[in-house]
Parts: structure tokens; sequence; C-alpha cells
């Protein structure tokens, strides 16, 4: 039975498979086109490879019921899924190829059904049949509030879908147009909703595919004036039933269309909900999916209709982030989206991970604010009804930075099992050694600080927090526990204090509490500057040494592991490497590198000019991480200028800028053409 229900967001129509295939290879190809490192290109490769391997399973099963292969099936694609959004640095959800092209689907309302054209790239759903369906009849519930009545009516997904339009603004108004409607209400009275999003009726339609997944919300439909919707009322004026007729219907050659050219032909209109109705429609389960909705019928008037979408979608407000993944957890809720996935992991499948992630992250965050031994307590912010405790940072944002603990390449990988309650009891050591490391508690360890103050508080002031405890900063002490955990041994799991003191000992006299230091990496916004300092406390624990105030202080020792923290890096290397030309041939780059410097970030940027100083990047500056090797490298092919000698091709200058959060430095290498 747990079989049946495991989460399946992939489809089950061969073609379908076919397609998310041939996208996700696509997809890899418009990454191999940018500016990457030679490991991200080699798992490029390897996904490719991978994918292949896929392809042939689902050929060589395509003859099967789908129920033998499935299972196997998602073990192939949730790791190919995940790894393709990691490399992307995307998180699309899946059902995203189906917008990528037309479609055609041979599943809708009514015997007469021939074929649903999705166009590319679009939420729009063409519906053609053989002859016109027969009315659709639905009984009607009055609910009346205030002198004003509307109806609760259930139906199918499918019929619902057949016979409502979106009354939604043009794709391509002109800003003057909109202009003129807001001074004039009356102008176009059926354009006012959004337009639908491909991407979201995507994710829907992959969404309702999970077994355990209901849509409950009810949507909201307007009947207006048409002689294709007919009523039958009771003695008091009340609706009983409303039924629709399909000779609204376009007569195409043999066919029958919902729409004449772009027009939607549709009557009713679908004032809120179309995502949904859309999403679900293009899934084969709309056939039978029953679902309630909510008709305000054609005598409450376009204006009203209009003005509930309004209050529904401007007036109602929406759950604060904190609540959301509260909700998520509480309920172990499932989503296409990975940072948002809550569900039930204890088999350890592939689909699983994210939740665990997601949901051991979270937990970590609750246990670090709730104990008292834990330098977190009160600190971490769950919900906005926290009003206690000056937070150095919220739920959301630890468990965004902390999720990566719970990875296949973290620290409490799915694979080793560890016992929840020894991980949070682990995550708890690193932060009492910190606390205990920066304020100078370790035994037999450095003097206090001058000033007597400690750089960690446990009640920190609301405002005006040193780095370390600075919201953004402190993404970079999260991020900082992998490495420590890696560098502790010499004792079984969890690693103790006093292992986690040893290895942080270098950040010993880093101090937080300096101006300098809190302008360079806290005051800038932007995610690149706590990443400059995570890649300092990086080194300085993998170089394992602790130094002096001043050295570790200093703005003036560049890029030496553990010191210099508030220096700009050194000057960086530049050379042709080996077994390179000397100069770009046809079908031979030239290739230049450049070691990355101590304390610098992982990416560098490279420029190319030419004779006259003109700058030749293809397509901007161009940026290079580092590899395994430290190194960096600019690959330069073939350009017809290169040629040139008297305007262009004489020499190039090819500049590397390598930068911290202290600044930049930069090496100039100058080629000669060796024709000239």
């Amino acid at each position: 039975m747990a079989d049946v229900l495991r989460f399946n967001p992939f489809g089950d129509d061969p073609r379908d498979r076919n397609n998310m295939v041939l996208w996700m290879q696509k997809t890899l190809n418009k990454i191999s086109s940018q500016s990457l490192d030679g490991d991200e290109l080699a798992e490029i490769e390897e996904l490719h490879d991978k994918l292949e391997i896929l392809d042939n399973f689902l050929i060589s099963n395509s003859d099967k019921s789908e129920s033998v292969y499935e299972n196997e099936f998602l073990d192939l694609i949730f790791p190919l899924w995940e790894q393709l959004k990691a490399l992307s640095k995307t998180d699309f959800s899946p059902g995203i190829w189906r917008t990528e092209g037309k479609r055609e689907l041979m599943y809708g309302y009514s015997e007469f059904h021939k074929l649903t054209v999705i166009r590319k790239k679009s939420a729009t759903s063409v519906n053609y049949y053989s002859d016109i369906p027969e009315l659709v009849t639905w009984d009607c519930t009055p609910i009346t509030q205030k002198n004003q009545t509307f109806y609760i009516v259930r139906t199918k997904v499918a019929e619902l879908n057949a016979v409502c339009s979106v009354p939604s603004f043009d794709k391509s108004l002109p800003t003057s147009e909109s202009g003129f409607r807001v001074l004039d209400r009356s102008r176009e009275p059926k354009q006012w909703q959004r337009n639908p999003n491909p991407d979201r009726i995507a994710a829907i339609e992959s969404f309702i595919g999970e077994n355990r997944n209901i849509v409950a919300n009810t949507p909201l439909v307007y009947a207006p004036e048409s002689k294709y919707i007919k009523y039958q009322k009771n003695k008091d004026g009340l609706i009983k039933s409303i039924s629709i007729d399909f000779s609204f219907l376009h007569k195409e050659n043999n066919s029958f269309s919902d729409h004449k050219d772009l027009e939607d032909l549709r009557p009713l209109w679908l004032i809120d909900g179309q995502h949904r109705i859309r999403g679900i429609s293009q899934n084969s389960i709309s056939l039978d999916l029953d679902i309630a909705f909510v008709l305000f019928p054609y005598d409450l008037g376009v204006q009203s209709a209009a003005k509930i979408f309004a209050e529904v979608n401007t007036l109602a407000r929406d759950l604060s982030d904190l609540h959301k993944i509260f909700m998520r957890h509480r309920f172990q809720l499932a989503s296409v989206d990975s940072d948002k996935d809550f569900r039930p992991f204890d088999n350890c499948r592939p689909e699983e991970k994210n939740s665990r992630m997601n949901s051991l992250s979270y937990e970590c965050a609750a246990h670090l604010t709730s104990i008292s031994s834990s330098p977190l307590r009160e600190l971490i912010r769950i919900l906005d009804e926290n009003v206690t405790g000056n937070h150095i940072i919220d739920a959301k944002m630890f468990v965004k930075n902390a999720r990566g603990w719970f990875s296949d390449n973290g620290p409490y990988p799915m694979s080793e099992n560890m016992d929840k309650n020894l991980i949070f009891e682990e995550v708890c050591n690193y932060f009492i050694a910190l606390e205990s490391v920066v304020n100078h508690y370790v035994f037999k360890g450095p003097d206090e600080w001058p000033d007597g103050d400690s750089r960690w508080l446990r009640s920190p002031p609301k405002n005006g927090k040193n780095t370390l405890q600075n919201t953004r900063c402190f993404r970079a002490i999260i991020r900082l526990l992998p490495t420590a955990v890696s560098l502790c041994s010499g004792e079984d799991r969890p690693f103790s204090k006093n292992n986690f003191e040893k290895v942080l000992a270098p950040l010993a006299w880093v101090d937080w509490n300096n101006e300098d230091l809190h302008s360079a990496y806290a005051k800038k916004t932007g995610e690149q500057w706590w990443k400059c300092l995570l890649v300092w406390m990086e080194n300085a624990l993998i170089n394992g040494k602790s130094y002096s105030y001043d050295e570790v202080m200093s703005n003036e020792i560049y890029s030496e592991a553990g010191k210099g923290i508030l220096a700009p890096p050194a000057k960086p290397e530049i050379k042709i490497e080996e077994n390179s030309p000397e100069w770009p041939e046809k079908g031979k780059d030239l290739i230049i590198i450049s070691s990355r410097p101590v304390n610098c970030t992982l990416t560098s940027t490279w420029t190319l000019r030419d004779t006259n100083l003109m700058p030749r990047n293809h397509k901007g500056k161009k940026k290079f991480k580092a590899q395994l090797d430290s190194k960096s490298r600019f690959v330069i092919p073939y350009y017809s200028w290169m040629d040139h000698d008297s305007s262009s091709g004489k020499r190039m200058e090819i500049v590397v800028d390598w930068m911290n959060a202290n600044g930049e430095n930069s090496s100039k290498l100058i080629i000669n053409n060796p024709k000239y």
C-alpha cells in the first residue's frame, strides 16, 4: 500500500516523460553554454549520461504497465531532478517542461471531446469536439448574506473547465490603454484578472497527481447575461439549477472549438481559482474529480463580481512565511517545491530527501531556541507571535542555510541514519563551543578581551548587534558547521564541545565588536559579503593555527589563512597554462590560468582587450569559479579580429580580478601575436 502512495509529480504518460527527458537535456545544454568551471562541466556530462540511462529505461519498459516499473522510475528520476536544479541554480517545479512546446491532451469533458491543444509557453487550452456536447446542468444551493444571494455548486473539474473563461488582461496591453481603463471604469469590463501563469498551472497539474493531495478551496464563478446560460427557479425566485448550452462552440472545419481565433467563447467567468481549475483539468484525474465552487448569478452584476475578486485577492491576508513553514511541518505537507516539502520521510526514498532536509533543519532550529543550555535560546524566531527575545535570525532563514547539513554532501546525510537527537546534541555542542571560543572561556585559552566585553551575548541588544550576531553574518556561522564537523576527530559521535573548541580556536581573536569588521561584512547589503566571511573562517579552520589579535585583525596581511580578516587579497598569479598554444588558433583555444588567492571568493572576473584596448569579451566580462586545484581558467577561442595586425590582432591584454569583502586585486598579462 505504501508503494501506491509514493509521490509522483512526473506524470504517467510515456510521451510526457519523453518530453521531460528532452527538456532536461536541453536545459543542461543551455547551462553548458555558460561560464562554468571544469568540475561543473564534468557534472553536466555525468548528468547527460544518467539521463541517457533513464531514457533507455523508459524505452525498454514502454510495453509494460506503469505500476510494474514506477518505483524504479521514481528512484531514478528524483536524484536527477534535484541535481539539475542544483546545476541550474533554479528551483523549477516538475511539469515545467510541459510549457516548452505545444501539448495535445486526448482527455476532456464529454464523449465528443477530440483534443485539447495547449499552446507553447501558454496557459491557454483550446478544446475541440467532434460534435456539440449535451448541455451540462448543476443543482444550486443558495446562501444569502445581507440580501445578496449566491450559490454552492458541485461538479466535475472537467465540466467546470469546459464552460469557464477567465476575464484576464491582454498579454500585450499597452501602458496607455491601461491608463484609459484607470480613467474609465466601464472600459473593457471583461478584462481585470491577471494572466494565468503556465508554470504555476503545470505545477498544480503535477501536485494533483499525488495520491494524497487534494484541492479543497472553492473557485469563484460569475454567470454574466448570456443566451447560453439557463436557470430553473423555485417559487421564491431562487435558482434551483443552472444549465450551460454548448452551442457557444465555434465551428472549425470538421470540429467545434471553444475559441474563435484568440477569443475564449466559454460563457461563465472564472473570477478566482483559474490556476487550480486549469491545472487540474490538464491531468486526466479531472474527469472524475469532484469540486465545489461558488456561483454568483448574473443579477449580482459584473461590478460586484469584480469587487468580490478584488476583496478576495487584496483584502485577504496571506499567511506569513513563518506561519507557512510551521503549518507545513505540523501537518507534514508535501510540495513540488524543494524548499517547501515537509512530507513524512521515514522510508528514506529519493523523493523524501528534501523533506528530511527541511524538517530536520526546522526541528534543529526549534531545539536550539528552546533548550536552556543553548547559546541560541530565544534567539531564533519561530513565529511572528514571538515578540520576546532579540532574535538574530528567523526559522525560515535558518532552514535555508542549515538544510544542506542533511544533504548527501552534508555531515548528516540520509545514508548514515544518525539519530536526530544525537544530531541536535552535536549541533548544540558546536554553538556552545563557538560561544566559549569567541568569549575566551576556553580553559588555558587566550586572555580575556581587553575591554572585558563578551563577543557572544545570550541577550544581545535589539539594535546594534555585533558582526557575529548580525542576521546576515550569522548565516556564515551556520554554513561553517560542516567544515567544523569534518575537522573533528578522536571520538564517537556526537562530537563534544571540547572537540569543537579545538577546531574553532583560530577564531578566538576575531574581534566581532570591531567597527571596521562590521563595515566590511555586515553593513553592506548583498549575499557576497557574508560569504566572504565564510571563506575566511573556512580557511582559518582548515589551516588549524591560532594567531595573535594583531595578525588576525590586520588589514595589511594579504591572503594568509587565519590572518588579515580586514585585508584585501594579494596580487594574483596569471599565466598561460602548460600545453596551451601561445595564441588562439582555429580548433585550439588559448587557456589562461590564475590561482585563487587565499581568503578570496571562489569567482574570478576576466577581461580581454585587443591591441587598441577595446574590450573583446563575448557577451561582457567573464566570471569563472576556481576548480578543485584552486585555479580559474579563462578559455579564449579563435576570433577573426585576432588576425588583423593593424587594428586589433597584434597583441592581447588579459586581466583577472579576485575579490573579498575588503577589496580586490588584479593582474595583467600581455600576449603578443607570434605572427607579427
